[in-house]
């Protein structure tokens, strides 16, 4: 029996608010309406639960919460943030892609991985008003959550390591660290590819997979047995 990786999803204030904000584009149409307390505390449960599935799928041990009552050290935080000093078409940080580090709750906060509210807002503005496809107009809450999951799930894995530029791995080189190549049949995209298309991004309908040699990866570094 191995003692699973607890992983903390962080939501700062001003990153939330800013996400439940209502987003508009220039021409008055609204790209998503704002958000409630109810369906914010629903998005929540979908987040955590669509990362956990993907870490599942993975093999990987590992345990996705949102509270920090009764958590014990150490630990790996994964935070939503508002994101103004990033890149402004960027979906997340990951905070480096140490080949075996689990960055644990000691790491500095501005190193470790993080979900960009700016950078969702702007790519979904930006999608729309390039006429680049997007699932549905507006966008609802189902759409956001699956979105932010994707990118914890990305984000998370770069500070487990993916996708180191070794041998093992075949990433990319830093600070990209990603796997280039074509998913399998059946798989729209690879959640370590990066660039993904923001239409699938936002759409809970979108098949993604894990490459074998990242779930390989994963199983070794998070045993469950």
């Amino acid at each position: 029996m191995f003692i699973p990786q607890v992983v903390l999803l962080v939501y700062e204030k001003d990153a939330v608010s800013l996400l439940r904000a209502q987003l508009k584009a220039a021409d008055g149409t609204v790209l998503y309406d704002s958000i409630n307390s109810s369906q914010w505390t629903a998005m929540k449960t979908q987040i955590k639960n669509h990362v956990a599935g993907f870490y599942t799928d993975a093999g990987a041990n590992v345990r996705i919460v949102d509270s920090s009552a009764g958590l014990a050290s150490p630990y790996t935080v994964v935070r939503l943030v508002k994101g103004s000093g990033f890149p402004v078409n960027t979906w997340g940080y990951g905070g480096g892609c140490d080949f075996h580090d689990l960055r644990p709750n000691a790491e500095p906060a501005d190193d470790m991985a993080k979900v960009l509210v700016v950078g969702h807002r702007w790519i979904i503005n930006d999608a729309y008003q390039n006429s680049v496809p997007l699932p549905t107009l507006p966008l609802g809450p189902d759409n956001l959550s699956w979105s932010i999951a994707i990118t914890v799930c990305h984000e998370l894995a770069h500070s487990l390591g993916l996708v180191y530029n070794n041998t093992i791995l075949g990433g990319t080189p830093y600070p990209l660290c990603h796997n280039p190549g074509t998913p399998p049949t059946g798989w729209q995209w690879h959640l370590m590819t990066g660039g993904s298309p923001t239409k699938e991004h936002l759409d809970p309908a979108s098949n993604w997979c894990w490459k074998e040699v990242n779930t390989d990866y994963l199983k070794f570094i998070l045993p469950k047995e």
